[in-house]
C-alpha cells in the first residue's frame, strides 16, 4: 500500500449557505480500495459576514463502498470542527460521495460572508 496526499485550495469571493465543492476522489491518481478511508483537514477562513474575519479548521473521514467510489451512506461519514477564532463560521462540514462516484466537499456558512478561502490537505491508502 502507499499514501496519496494532496493539496486542498479554494478561493470564493463569495458564498452561500450551502456549498459543494469536489474534491479528487483518486488523489495524485492511485487507486483507493474498496474500505479505505480518506480523510481531510482543512480550515476555512472568512473576511466578511456577522462574524467578521475568522477562522475554523475540520477534520473529516469517509469511506469507500468499492473500488474509487466513495461512499454515499452517511454512517460511512465522519467530521469534526477542531479549532476556531473569531466565533463559529461554519454550521456544518463534511466529506461525501455523490451519486456519479465523485467526492465533494459540503460546508454551510452560518452567514454568507465573503473571500472564503479553503485550504488544507486530503490523504488515503492506495493500491499502487
Amino acid at each position: 500500500m502507499a499514501s496519496a496526499v494532496q493539496e486542498v485550495f479554494g478561493y470564493f469571493p463569495s458564498a452561500s449557505t450551502d456549498n459543494a465543492t469536489q474534491l479528487a476522489r483518486r488523489p495524485c491518481g492511485g487507486n483507493v480500495p474498496a474500505g479505505s478511508v480518506i480523510t481531510v483537514e482543512i480550515a476555512f477562513t472568512s473576511a466578511g459576514g456577522s462574524e467578521g474575519l475568522g477562522i475554523e479548521k475540520w477534520l473529516m473521514g469517509l469511506r469507500y463502498s468499492a473500488n474509487n467510489v466513495p461512499s454515499t451512506a452517511a454512517g460511512d461519514r465522519s467530521a469534526s470542527r477542531i479549532t476556531y477564532s473569531g466565533g463559529f463560521l461554519l454550521s456544518e462540514a463534511y466529506v461525501y460521495g455523490g451519486g456519479d462516484t465523485q467526492l465533494y466537499l459540503r460546508w454551510k456558512p452560518v452567514d454568507s460572508g465573503r473571500n472564503w478561502t479553503l485550504r488544507g490537505h486530503l490523504w488515503v491508502e492506495t493500491s499502487d
